[in-house]
């Protein structure tokens, strides 16, 4: 199987239209995808072809409707498909949090994997703690399952970017999302 390097998978990142997200009030807004469904209200995709976007009521983890991403057969070795949400929340700096989401997903055998992504953004474009399962992907057909993820917000973080990722063909699911503050840094930043 082959995943993009961290490196690569950041200049993709940056490079797409979301890198710098719109920013919620409350975190995260709409966590279960139920207000103003059919359409996805407080959260984003990144703006691709390859990636069709929508919500689907069937079989969500909780409430009616679920985030859906389905990747289109023939999508390029490093395209991606995203559903994005960010803060600029000063509360979160300095702190340790955790971004937790329910994922299920239906990929074909291959290079094909899911996963949720939690990203810190620093002054000058600069990217601080990233995370996007590449490590530990998703694979395969599975039912609904919590993953998260736990980092470090550095004290002079500028905006913090998080949601589900798609690389490569099939489909993945997230529903009930959550960021929460679980304790101070590891380290002063």
């Amino acid at each position: 199987m082959r995943i993009p390097s961290t490196a690569s998978f950041l200049v993709l990142a940056l490079a797409a239209p979301f890198a710098r997200p719109a920013l919620a009030q409350s975190v995260p807004v709409n966590p279960g995808f139920e207000e103003g469904a059919p359409e996805l209200v407080g959260w984003r995709h990144n703006r691709t072809t390859e990636y069709t976007f929508a919500l689907d009521s069937v079989d969500a983890k909780e409430g009616r409707w679920a985030a859906h991403v389905t990747g289109q057969a023939g999508v390029g070795p490093d395209a991606f498909g995203a559903v994005i949400q960010g803060t600029r929340d000063a509360t979160y700096r300095g702190k340790r949090v955790r971004f937790r989401a329910w994922v299920r997903t239906d990929l074909p055998p291959g290079a094909n994997w899911a996963g949720i992504w939690l990203r810190v953004d620093l002054p000058n474009e600069r990217t601080g703690f990233f995370d996007n399962m590449r490590a530990r992907p998703i694979l395969g057909r599975t039912g609904w399952q919590l993953y998260e993820i736990v980092g470090d917000v550095a004290a002079d973080a500028e905006a913090i970017a998080f949601g589900m990722l798609l690389h490569g063909t099939g489909q993945a699911w997230v529903d009930q999302a959550s960021l929460e503050v679980i304790g101070d840094a590891a380290t002063a930043n």
